[in-house]
């Protein structure tokens, strides 16, 4: 993902917290870029798991008043056990170069 951004010369920075709990708010704020969109993603589905946490801290912390604001996610399907289909399940690569061109 970060090589299909980087030919199109779009900057990005990536956090990926390790932990949900406690999870170290301020830190994860003073390492976002001060300026710019806010994609979160994750392998989990969009509701109610990691992303939903971190983007409840930014908008806490009014971090998204002024950005624009995309999460990004499983389906809400099964996740199966072969690899083909669990890549149709889970974000790939693609997705997230996607959703990055829709948030600029």
């Amino acid at each position: 993902t970060l090589n299909l951004l980087m030919q199109d010369e779009i900057s990005v920075r990536i956090l990926a917290p390790s932990r949900l709990h406690p999870l170290e708010g301020q830190e994860l704020i003073s390492l976002l870029a001060p300026e710019g969109p806010v994609l979160v993603a994750e392998e989990g589905g969009i509701h109610f798991g990691f992303g939903s946490e971190i983007s409840a801290l930014l908008a806490e912390k009014g971090i998204l008043k002024t950005r624009d604001f995309a999460r990004l996610g499983a389906k809400e399907l099964a996740i199966a056990c072969a690899q083909p289909l669990e890549n149709q399940v889970l974000p790939q690569c693609d997705d997230i170069y996607n959703a990055v061109l829709e948030l600029i």
